[in-house]
């Protein structure tokens, strides 16, 4: 999955407009898939699907494309989250990764768009100015995906990550893989000066190997970036959190793929079990216990590493390994230098 194939999803934006109530002339926040809704009463679920994945069929195959960069990008400028501390958490704690199953890594993802030329404050709120992410898992990394066609005549932007001293061009079909945790904010695309010519060196240039397309959507009139990220809730979620949805098929419009939600629903039985001091069973039992019918009407089970990884945590947990510092030794693996790759 390419950073360039990334644009020919973009169709799908009319309809997420369409969803959220607002025109093609607006920019905004657009949540994608999974919400967290803030908690009043105890008895109510407050980790459910926004309105643009119940409302709009193709977010099942645009969060599936999502989760695939996700699982690609991530590990690729940070090889160490791909096994080890972050695997195991990633099984121990039941995460809910969004669009495919190789996604151990973001929960939840959304659309940035604002107009050329408008103050990031205007069209994106609170998430224009510089500012924290408080509800992102600190343990683990968001990636960013600028997708706008900036005109010749401006400057992409850039992208700051103050607490680390990082300033990144944001330039068309470019990533940035960074901790939310850490301050942060953007520069909206800026003209540049009438007496520059087109070719002069003082302006940004592309790569050769990646042109300009012209025939991207939206692309000279709006700064659009989707943005990935690990919601703290959602990433160590509890039962009562859950909504009821995410065991029926519309689910899959965040989870992309059948067997995400059923590897889910199996690593949190076995949390379950734990919890409740139940005997370990094998990761055979568990696999069969949440195999199911695929596509194709043969039966496909659960990837048996999944359950072995999950029953092993759990056994060292009860033979007296405190669970916490799987967390705190995450925390200080997680202070690291700041890297970008694009493609």
């Amino acid at each position: 999955m390419t950073l360039r194939r990334l644009t020919q999803l973009l169709q799908t934006l009319e309809q997420i407009r369409d969803a959220a109530g607002t025109d093609n002339e607006e920019g905004g926040v657009f949540s994608l898939s999974l919400t967290r809704q803030p908690i009043r009463f105890f008895d109510r679920p407050s980790i459910q699907q926004g309105p643009i994945a119940r409302n709009v069929p193709p977010m099942q195959t645009l969060n599936n494309k999502l989760g695939k960069a996700a699982a690609q990008i991530i590990p690729y400028a940070f090889p160490e989250y791909k096994t080890g501390l972050f695997l195991e958490q990633w099984a121990k704690a039941a995460s809910i990764a969004i669009g495919h199953e190789d996604n151990h890594y973001v929960s939840a993802d959304q659309f940035n768009i604002s107009n050329i030329g408008e103050e990031l404050a205007v069209s994106l709120g609170s998430f224009g100015l510089l500012h924290i992410d408080p509800f992102d898992d600190c343990t683990r990394l968001s990636v960013s995906f600028f997708l706008q066609n900036t005109p010749p005549t401006h400057f992409p932007g850039r992208f700051h990550v103050t607490g680390t001293r990082v300033t990144y061009t944001a330039a068309y079909l470019s990533a940035l893989v960074f901790s939310c945790s850490e301050p942060h904010f953007g520069i909206p695309p800026q003209p540049y000066a009438i007496s520059l010519p087109l070719d002069s060196p003082l302006k940004y240039q592309y790569p050769r190997s990646l042109p300009p397309q012209t025939d991207c959507p939206y692309n000279e009139e709006q700064r659009l970036v989707l943005v990935l990220w690990p919601e703290k809730d959602v990433m160590r979620p509890k039962s009562h959190m859950i909504h009821p949805e995410f065991s029926e098929a519309i689910a899959l419009r965040s989870l992309g793929t059948m067997r995400n939600p059923k590897e889910y629903n199996m690593r949190t039985a076995i949390k379950d079990a734990y919890e409740r001091g139940e005997d370990l069973r094998t990761a055979d039992y568990w696999c069969e216990e949440f195999s199911w019918i695929g596509d194709n009407g043969q039966r496909e089970w659960p990837r048996r590493w999944i359950a072995s990884l999950c029953i092993v945590l759990d056994s060292r947990t009860r033979n007296g390994t405190d669970s916490t510092k799987l967390w705190i030794v995450s925390l200080l693996a997680a202070v690291f230098p700041i890297r970008w790759v694009a493609d």
